[in-house]
């Protein structure tokens, strides 16, 4: 297969996914119409057999509209083979649609169910259209300046705000990382490395404090990505590290240095909640002091109140 030696598959998910070929086999009807310098071809199968060699066609209509450019692909899975579950996971569908459209700025998916519901998704802005709804969706408010940073080798949308935890998301070449990796590391730790400088001589900014409330993205393009499993839950590729970090710390600093207001916020939002992580650990420790001196006896001033009781 190319993937293993072409760089045509420089961004594709995976070496091991369910391709065109693989659709093919196991369609009861696969058909292709392509447009190829300006004409239009088409070629059909079934079950993985060539029914209908290529040969030059009108340009198709879909959903009434004569299309123009582009390749139209109608197949249904054969149902001989899918007998437990003969119909597609319509949510699934539709969260690929929705992330694929934000990663690829300009791409349409559309979907439409048995029921002729349509679905459509769309995105002008991309990872940073996405960034916004994720923010939505947290319930959370921002910075109104964006951190963006964007290159062969990556997407990268970072906000700033007061959600709970460090939210940003890895992808790589569009499949969700969901237990995230270097490329989410590096992007959090360059992010800090830039802006600690701001932080004032009294004030306390430690890594852990500045992440909270980053919300953003990640989408690394890697060929033949590298991950701690086969569910490619983690990255762990040395390209989305050290390197890589080191590119976006260079981008940060410029970054902070023309938002120098933002960067001192940061560094004193991450002061007072490493302020106040120190005062929780402190009360933490008294109550497990008292505790403990409840059980070998409570000096009487420490002791609950008993209307029983007589006070002298």
């Amino acid at each position: 297969s190319g993937k293993y030696r072409s760089d045509a598959y420089k961004t594709s998910v995976g070496s091991h996914g369910l391709g065109v070929k693989a659709s093919n086999a196991l369609s009861e009807f696969f058909n292709v119409t392509t447009c190829y310098q300006g004409k239009w071809y088409s070629i059909g199968f079934k079950k993985g057999i060539l029914t209908e060699p290529v040969a030059q066609c009108k340009a198709p209509i879909f959903r009434g509209k004569t299309l123009y450019r582009g390749t139209l692909i109608h197949l249904k899975h054969d149902a001989t083979i899918f007998k437990k579950d003969k119909s597609l996971d319509l949510n699934k569908a539709k969260s690929w649609a929705e992330i694929t459209s934000y990663l690829n700025p300009g791409f349409t998916a559309l979907i439409i169910d048995k029921s002729s519901n349509q679905y459509k998704y769309y995105s002008k802005e991309g990872a940073k259209e996405f960034v916004n709804k994720i923010l939505s969706d947290l319930k959370a408010e921002a910075e109104s300046t964006f951190f963006e940073f964007k290159n062969e080798l990556a997407d990268v949308v970072v906000s700033f705000s007061n959600a709970e935890g460090n939210n940003i998301r890895g992808y790589t070449n569009g499949l969700y990382n969901s237990d995230g990796g270097k490329h989410v590391d590096s992007v959090a730790n360059a992010l800090f490395n830039a802006c600690k400088p701001y932080g004032k001589s009294r004030q306390t900014v430690s890594a852990y404090d500045f992440k909270e409330g980053l919300v953003g993205i990640v989408n690394m393009h890697l060929h033949k990505a590298e991950f701690s499993s086969q569910d490619k839950l983690k990255l762990t590729d040395s390209r989305a590290g050290v390197d890589f970090q080191a590119v976006l710390e260079k981008e940060a600093t410029n970054f902070f240095k023309n938002n120098k207001a933002l960067a001192q916020r940061l560094c004193e939002k991450a002061s007072k909640l490493s302020e106040l992580r120190n005062q929780f650990k402190a009360s933490k420790k008294m109550i497990t002091a008292l505790n403990s001196a409840k059980k070998r006896g409570m000096p009487a001033k420490y002791a609950p109140y008993d209307s029983k009781s007589k006070i002298e």
